[in-house]
């Protein structure tokens, strides 16, 4: 939606434990800088997929959900998109019939998508793109198993509806690579707020400040979501910020149910 007279996009969070929805405001700059910091990242995701790529987004609500199939037309890909609101039988009937090459997809719906397939693997699907949770590295295998491809071909994005997409994970070096234009600082609970509990040595709270976003004020924007490894190091030439997981969410404000180690309960568990 556009806010009257103003030119605004506004999308809407999913809401919270502490608060309900809230709207979150976009210049048409940003929106433009979104998509195309968004573009180059899923252009590196499947460059090495030959002829038409069809391309089908099954998500949830918010900013992931409003431009993803923006991306992949310009990607030049054939593209499908799935309301949240459809009823799983539907999701797997359109994913059936269209058998996309690659899937844009929420953990949550796609454990809820192998739950009610006999056999994932016969939807073609040859890449996934993961947005929105926590995907712990044995979740990951698991999937791929599901669907008959490789873990290296399961692609974890991460990012938040007030800046955009913050970072991806690379196969290659193994980490999370924040997005170009944003600065990250790793905070430990004490200097955000007395009542947070302490956290390992090589964990902090990741902070960003964005050099794009203009409209929403970026500045030492505090995520809560705890890090780990949170460093500056130079990859292919260029100077980023990585780290190599992300392990839970820390305040008063549970967005996943991540009060705890997601990650390290997940990695056990699936043992």
């Amino acid at each position: 939606d556009k806010l009257d007279g103003n030119g605004y996009s506004v999308y809407m969070t999913s809401g919270t434990s502490k608060k309900g929805r809230k709207k979150v405001y976009y210049s048409k700059k940003d929106d433009e800088e979104y998509i195309r910091i968004k573009k180059d990242i899923y252009e590196n995701i499947i460059s090495d997929l030959d002829g038409t790529v069809k391309a089908m987004a099954d998500m949830g609500t918010g900013h992931a959900a409003s431009t993803a199939q923006i991306v992949f037309e310009q990607l030049g890909c054939i593209t499908k998109s799935i309301s949240f609101e459809l009823p799983i039988e539907e999701h797997i009937r359109i994913l059936s019939e269209f058998c996309p090459d690659v899937l844009y997809t929420m953990p949550s719906i796609l454990d809820s998508i192998i739950f009610h397939s006999n056999h994932p693997d016969q939807y073609g699907v040859r890449k996934i793109i993961l947005v929105g949770e926590v995907a712990s590295k044995s979740w990951i295998e698991k999937v791929a198993k599901a669907f008959g491809i490789t873990p290296e071909q399961i692609f974890d994005t991460y990012g938040s509806i007030e800046i955009g997409t913050l970072a991806h994970y690379s196969h290659k070096h193994k980490k999370y690579i924040l997005a170009e234009g944003l600065f990250g600082e790793g905070l430990q609970p004490c200097e955000i707020d007395p009542i947070l509990d302490d956290l390992r040595e090589n964990e902090s709270i990741l902070v960003l400040t964005s050099l794009v976003r203009n409209t929403f004020p970026a500045l030492r924007f505090i995520t809560f979501d705890v890090v780990r490894d949170l460093k500056t190091e130079v990859i292919d030439e260029k100077t980023v910020q990585t780290f190599s997981c992300i392990v839970k969410r820390v305040g008063n404000e549970i967005k996943h149910g991540e009060k705890i180690s997601i990650y390290d309960i997940e990695n056990v568990v699936y043992q």
